[in-house]
C-alpha cells in the first residue's frame, strides 16, 4: 500500500533526518482517456546526466526525507535529491542534472514508488516546465515536458504503480480562497502527460484551498482540502479524472465542517479499505480517521481525537490502515483499530518544535524535531533512541 506521513498545513518546512515508507499497487485499470484532451506534450523525453559532488555526509540539514524501508531512502536539500542504501549513514546526491534549483527553497512536487523509482514535477533549466523520472535510484532521470502555461511548483503527484500516475497543478494569479487546478494524467510511467481536467470558474473545483489528491485505482480517486463554504472539500472522480462531484462526510457530534471548519486531506488504500484523515478546528483541533472498506464509496467517522497543539503542530503517520499515530508535540497517540481508539503516551523529549512522524508499521518509526533532531521507536512510541543525523554538503 502507499503509506501517508504528512505534517498537517505546515508547509515547507526545514526538516532534517526522518522517517521510512512503503508504496506498491497491484495491475489497477489504465486512467480513461477524453478524446476532447489536450494532446499530451511532444515526446521531448530526454535521458540526464545525474549532478556533480555525488558523496556528501555533513553538517548542514536535510530539508526533508522518504525512506522506502530501513535501508532505502530520499532526501531534499536546497533544491537537490539524495538517496540513500544504508539507513541514512551515507547520502548520494541523485539530482537530475537539468533541473532548475534553488538554494533556499524546494517547492517541487514529488513521488517515490520504491527505492529505484521517483518522479519530480519542476523546471529544466532553460525554464521549461517537465517531469523528471528515475528507475535505477537517482543514477539516471529521464525527462518530458508538460503542456502547461501554469506553474508546475506546488504540483502533487499520485502513482499507483510504475505506469499509472495523475498531477494537480495549481494555476497562477488566483485570488484568495480560490485555487483552481489542472489535472494530468500518465499512462506510460511519466514519458507523457494529458490534460485530464482544468477546472473552470463554475466548477467545484474552482474554490477552495487544495490539500492532495489520491486515486485507489485507475478510475476513483480524490481531490481533498478546505474552503469557507458549508460542508467538507471532498471531491471524486469516476473516470479517471475528467469529471468530479462533491461526495457527503457525517459530521461527529459536536462538530461542524462550515466555513472552513475541517480540512480533509488525501485518504490512503490497501486494496478496497482505506483511511481520510479530517481535521476540525472549532473550539481546538481535533482529528477524526474516516474509514472505508468499499473502495470509498462510503465512509464512517472513528473516533474525534482532541488535540492541545496549535493547528500547525499537528502531524500524523498512517503506516497501514490498522495503525495510525498522531503527535501534538506533546503526546503521541496511537491506534491500531483504524482509529476507534486510542493509547496516549507522554513524549518527554527536548525537540523543541516536532516536524515530522513517520511510521512504517505499527511499532517502528521516527519522530524528527528542530536541530537536526531525530529519535527512533521500535516499541510503537514508548521508548524513543537517539539516532546519528548525518546532514549534506
Amino acid at each position: 500500500m502507499r503509506r501517508a506521513v504528512v505534517p498537517l498545513a505546515i508547509g515547507i518546512l526545514l526538516l532534517a533526518l526522518a522517517g521510512c515508507s512503503s508504496h506498491g499497487k497491484s495491475n489497477p485499470p489504465a486512467p480513461a482517456t477524453n478524446q476532447n484532451q489536450a494532446a499530451a506534450a511532444p515526446p521531448t523525453t530526454t535521458s540526464l546526466p545525474v549532478a556533480t559532488n555525488q558523496n556528501q555526509s555533513s553538517s548542514q540539514f536535510l530539508t526533508s526525507i522518504k525512506m522506502i524501508d530501513e535501508q532505502s531512502g530520499w532526501a531534499w536539500n536546497d533544491g537537490h535529491v539524495f538517496h540513500t542504501a544504508d539507513s541514512g549513514a551515507t547520502w548520494t546526491k541523485a539530482t537530475p542534472g537539468n533541473l532548475q534549483t534553488s538554494q533556499t527553497y524546494f517547492p517541487y512536487g514529488y513521488f517515490f514508488l520504491d527505492a529505484n523509482t521517483g518522479w519530480i514535477a519542476g523546471y529544466d533549466v532553460k525554464g521549461t516546465p517537465a517531469v523528471f523520472r528515475t528507475v535505477d535510484g537517482g543514477k539516471k532521470w529521464n525527462s518530458a515536458g508538460v503542456d502547461t502555461k501554469t506553474f508546475l511548483t506546488g504540483a502533487t503527484l499520485d502513482f499507483l504503480d510504475s505506469k499509472n500516475g495523475w498531477m494537480m497543478v495549481p494555476p497562477r494569479g488566483t485570488g484568495a480562497g480560490s485555487e483552481p487546478v489542472d489535472i494530468y494524467s500518465t499512462v506510460d510511467g511519466g514519458a507523457s502527460w494529458r490534460l485530464a481536467y482544468s477546472s473552470m470558474p463554475q466548477d467545484l473545483l474552482y474554490g477552495g484551498d487544495k490539500t492532495g489528491l489520491s486515486f485507489v485505482d485507475g478510475q476513483r480517486g480524490w481531490v481533498t482540502g478546505y474552503y469557507s463554504g458549508p460542508g467538507f472539500l471532498f471531491y471524486r472522480t469516476t473516470d479517471g479524472g475528467q469529471t468530479w462531484s462533491g461526495q457527503a462526510l457525517s459530521v461527529p457530534p459536536g462538530f461542524h465542517a462550515d466555513g472552513g471548519a475541517a480540512e480533509t486531506d488525501p485518504p490512503v488504500f490497501d486494496g478496497a479499505s482505506g483511511l481520510l484523515p479530517v481535521i476540525f478546528h472549532a473550539d481546538g483541533p481535533s482529528v477524526v480517521f474516516y474509514r472505508t472498506d468499499d473502495g470509498g464509496q462510503t465512509w464512517e467517522e472513528t473516533t474525534p481525537l482532541p488535540l492541545s497543539a496549535s493547528y500547525s503542530q499537528i502531524i500524523w503517520s498512517i503506516p497501514d490502515v490498522k495503525h495510525a499515530f498522531v503527535s501534538d508535540g506533546k503526546q503521541l497517540y496511537a491506534s491500531s483499530d483504524g482509529g476507534q481508539t486510542w493509547t496516549a503516551t507522554t513524549l518527554n523529549l527536548d525537540s523543541g518544535q516536532t516536524w515530522q512522524l513517520d511510521f512504517i508499521n505499527g511499532s517502528t518509526g521516527w519522530l524528527l524535531g528542530d536541530n537536526n533532531f531525530l529519535r527512533q521507536t521500535r516499541d510503537g512510541g514508548t521508548i524513543w533512541i537517539e539516532e546519528p543525523c548525518a546532514g549534506v554538503s
